[in-house]
């Protein structure tokens, strides 16, 4: 009798542990996917110097997009160079099923996001958010940055407008196909002595980085 109730109590545990299991299996395999795909800047030297957080703000914001999604979804999340296109559309490809897709860059980094939309239309792939950082697109850039492929669904670009630097090099405030917001307008305060925002500093804005997160997550609530 003894050893019946043993076997018993075993068996109990092993059905516990077994459904437990299932059920943890099932949770995870109805997780949403998110894919982000951010684009930096160019690399200027003299900046790097002065402020390495300032020329690295979409490492931050990358930070930002684990410490938010991460333990919620299966979040596939890189930060490349603006001249890495063609690295980040064969890191897509291993990714296989990709979900959400949200395509971020800064400067230069904002014309990257527009030619990675493009070429992924060549393979019918939608891109279900794309967001330009005061993108500039430099006279002999082959792919321009002012108007979004058919394959983007929802798109945004921020633009810096009194600022001398983004207007010297001719800074994106009007994308057709994006909605086209200026900084200025939305209170958004930036790193530096001034809080003023300007081509150097303004994807390294925390203010900045919380609204991208509420549309990221904003967009992606439909698809997840």
């Amino acid at each position: 009798m003894k050893n019946r109730s043993i076997a018993l109590g075993i068996f109990s545990f092993l059905g516990i542990l077994l459904l437990s299991q299932l059920f943890s299996e099932s949770a995870c395999a109805s997780k949403g996917k998110m894919t982000v795909v951010s684009f930096r800047g160019q690399d200027i030297s003299f900046l790097r110097r002065q402020n390495k957080t300032c020329e690295r703000g979409l490492d931050i914001f990358s930070n930002a997009l684990q410490d938010k999604f991460s333990s919620e979804i299966i979040l596939s999340n890189k930060v490349f160079e603006f001249n890495e296109v063609e690295d980040a559309l064969q890191w897509v490809k291993g990714v296989g099923d990709l979900g959400c897709l949200v395509s971020v860059g800064n400067s230069r980094g904002g014309v990257a996001v527009v030619k990675f939309a493009k070429e992924l239309l060549k393979d019918n792939r939608d891109v279900n958010l794309t967001v330009q950082i005061d993108s500039v697109d430099l006279p002999y850039e082959s792919t321009k940055d002012s108007r979004l492929p058919e394959n983007v669904l929802y798109g945004i670009n921020y633009f810096v407008s009194n600022d001398v630097i983004s207007q010297r090099l001719g800074s994106e405030q009007a994308v057709d196909g994006a909605i086209n917001l200026d900084i200025q307008s939305l209170g958004i305060k930036c790193i530096g002595s001034s809080s003023n925002c300007g081509h150097f500093n303004v994807h390294a804005s925390s203010d900045l980085h919380d609204l991208i997160l509420h549309e990221v997550e904003k967009t992606c609530r439909v698809v997840l």
